[in-house]
């Protein structure tokens, strides 16, 4: 089941939109978990990382989309969103909020099918590499690969991220059994690295996006090992 938002205030482009997505479902045999929103405030102020995909126009009263995107990504870095709109000259800006696409209006089915169907094969896998952290702000989805390394500070963790960091309230064992299968590995009783960011290992430290993270002694050959195998192609 695809969950999808359709984020829009004129009826009659949502109408058509809901059409369209059964009629891809019929022809596709997909199956779409369809909610609708007539404003950008009422979508974000409810959002907690439930959507696979995002219709949302830009053009729209009390917070424009643009904006409601802006506090999207505060939320959910990967998920699928796409601009529909007739303000194409404002959409070519959506790379400032990680758009995936823009349809523009209006609306035609062949560019609906054949945009959705890209969407669907490339986007949505990575979706599926997102974890979900407790935070005070809820929970949010976070793109595993964009974590650098986890750190342990008093009773909080901190996922340092390509995108900025972010703190949730959980142990270091919490945090192995999320990220298990997906390429990490412990540098020490206080850091949790992701091995596709290393850049060099030395004696007793290890280089991550520019840092240097200790490396322990008690750790250090399994460490080593999980790297070598992760090179290898063999995975962790």
């Amino acid at each position: 089941m695809i969950r999808v938002a359709i984020v829009e205030d004129d009826l009659a482009s949502i109408d058509l939109l809901v059409s369209f997505l059964h009629r891809y479902a019929d022809e596709n045999k997909e199956q779409f978990e369809i909610t609708t929103y007539r404003d950008g405030i009422d979508f974000i102020s409810g959002y907690t990382s439930n959507s696979d995909v995002i219709f949302m126009d830009i053009e729209m009263p009390n917070l424009d989309g643009m904006s409601a995107a802006r506090k999207l990504r505060e939320r959910d870095e990967s998920v699928c969103l796409i601009f529909v709109t007739n303000m194409v000259k404002y959409a070519i800006n959506g790379y400032e909020v990680a758009a995936t696409d823009f349809i523009a209006k209006p609306l035609t089915w062949g560019t609906f099918s054949v945009k959705l169907k890209k969407i669907l094969k490339s986007s949505l896998r990575r979706r599926e590499a997102n974890i979900l952290l407790p935070t005070s702000e809820g929970q949010i989805a976070i793109d595993c690969g964009n974590i650098l390394y986890v750190e342990s500070e008093k009773h909080y963790l901190y996922f340092h991220t390509t995108n900025g960091d972010r703190r949730a309230r959980m142990t270091m064992s919490e945090a192995e059994s999320l990220l298990e299968g997906r390429h990490f590995a412990r540098a020490s009783a206080s850091f949790l690295v992701n091995l596709a960011h290393v850049s060099n290992v030395r004696r007793d430290t290890v280089t991550v996006a520019g840092e240097s993270l200790p490396l322990s002694r008690t750790r250090k050959q399994e460490f080593m090992d999980a790297l070598t195998l992760y090179v290898s192609g063999g995975g962790v």
